[in-house]
Parts: structure tokens; C-alpha cells; sequence
């Protein structure tokens, strides 16, 4: 008795055991493996399309980027281009008043902060209106280019010169005291009386009368100016006398 009660809960253990067996090691089915694998082919299908959209995005806004950039170029060139056109003299393409003018309030500024010498001077032809009344005013203007090119020529590069309107010239020597402006003057006018300009086969010789005024940090622009000018005039007195 003892003994079938043992071998009957023995069979009953066996086919328990068999019966977690199944359960913990069934497989999954073909069902399974195939909405793994649909889902898994979505997220890389998607995967991708968000990549290509990505690149895409990217690319466009390198091209945007690109042609902005040139955009700007092109509008920076074309406003130095007209910032240079309007400090420029249309006749004699030397600066113009308003060019001149920027010069000598940059010069006055580092007069100021370095203590740098130089200085102003103010330039008038000898009897330009005789010239303009005698041969008319496109001769006047061939005297104007030919005096500013010679100007010009003897005016070194960390100059700056300048038509300031009519006959009238003014140069700016930067580093340049009163002693060395002196010297200039002398080397301007002998330049100008050994260059004439030949008007109907004659030739014209050409005069002026050149004032200086040293440049002073507590003088104004027009100040300098004014002082210039009036050295200029008794330049111009001297020569008449």
C-alpha cells in the first residue's frame, strides 16, 4: 500500500516537472518572430527618411549660407565703392573736400592721442581766372589735372592730397614738422615752375602760392583751415610784390 502511494506521486512530480518543462522552453512562434522583425524593418525604413531628411535640411542651409555670404560680399563691395566715390574729386580724382576733410580730423586725432607732428598746407594757382578767361574753361580744367598729377607725383604715399574746390589744392604731411613742410614747399613750387603745360602748341607755365599751418590738438578743422589760408594769401602777396 505504502509502496503504490509512493510510485503514484512519483508519476504525478514526473509529469508536473514535464509540464513546467514545456512551459519555460516553448518557443516563440513564426507569429512573433515576424511582428519583431516588421517592426524592426519600420524603425530602420524611418531611420533612414529621417536621415535623408536630415542631409537634406543641411544641404539647403550650406546653399543659403553660401549665397548669403556672397550676397553680403557683393553689398559690402558696392557700398566701399560708393563710400570711395564720394570722398573722391570727379575732375582730378584726387580726394574731394568731404575726403580731405575725414583725413585731417584723423590726422588731428593722432595729434592728440601721440603727439604727432604734421601739417596742413593750402595750395592756390596764380592767376587761374586769367587762364579760364583767356582760353576757356576746358583749358581751366587741363590746368587743374596737370597741376593736381604733378602735386601728386611729388607727394609721398603716407600723404594725403586733395582738390578742396575751384583752384585751390590742400596736402596733409603726416610726420612732418614746420622745418621739413618748409622744404616740401620749396620742392612743390620749383616742381610746378619746371613743368609746363602746353596750351595750343604753347606752353603755360604754371604758379602758386602754398600756405601751412602746423597741426594743433586744440585747433578745430576749421581753424587749421583758416590759418592755412591766410598763410597762403601772404604767400601770394609776396610773390606780387
Amino acid at each position: 500500500m505504502s509502496t503504490n502511494r509512493q510510485c503514484n506521486n512519483a508519476k504525478r512530480n514526473t509529469a508536473m516537472n514535464q509540464t513546467s518543462s514545456h512551459f519555460v522552453s516553448a518557443p516563440p512562434s513564426d507569429n512573433s518572430f515576424g511582428l519583431v522583425n516588421r517592426l524592426m524593418g519600420n524603425l530602420r525604413a524611418q531611420e533612414k527618411q529621417l536621415s535623408r531628411s536630415h542631409w537634406s535640411l543641411i544641404s539647403k542651409f550650406l546653399t543659403f549660407a553660401n549665397h548669403a555670404e556672397k550676397t553680403i560680399a557683393e553689398q559690402q563691395q558696392r557700398i566701399a565703392l560708393l563710400e570711395s566715390l564720394a570722398q573722391t574729386d570727379e575732375l582730378t580724382g584726387l580726394l574731394n573736400r568731404r575726403g580731405f576733410d575725414r583725413a585731417l580730423e584723423r590726422a588731428i586725432a593722432r595729434v592728440q592721442r601721440h603727439k604727432e607732428a604734421s601739417v596742413l598746407l593750402y595750395i592756390d594757382i596764380n592767376h587761374f581766372k586769367t587762364i579760364n578767361d583767356r582760353f576757356g574753361h576746358n583749358v581751366g580744367d587741363e590746368v587743374l589735372c596737370h597741376v593736381a598729377t604733378r602735386l601728386a607725383l611729388m607727394t609721398r604715399k603716407t600723404d594725403h592730397i586733395g582738390r578742396l574746390g575751384g583752384d585751390e589744392f590742400a596736402i596733409l604731411l603726416n610726420h612732418c614738422d614746420m622745418q621739413g613742410a618748409k622744404s616740401r614747399i620749396r620742392h612743390l613750387k620749383d616742381g610746378l615752375a619746371t613743368s609746363p603745360i602746353n596750351i595750343e602748341t604753347t606752353p603755360l607755365l604754371i604758379t602758386v602760392s602754398i600756405g601751412m599751418a602746423d597741426l594743433n590738438a586744440s585747433f578745430t578743422m576749421k581753424k587749421h583751415y583758416r590759418l592755412a589760408d591766410e598763410d597762403m594769401y601772404r604767400d601770394k602777396q609776396s610773390q606780387k610784390s
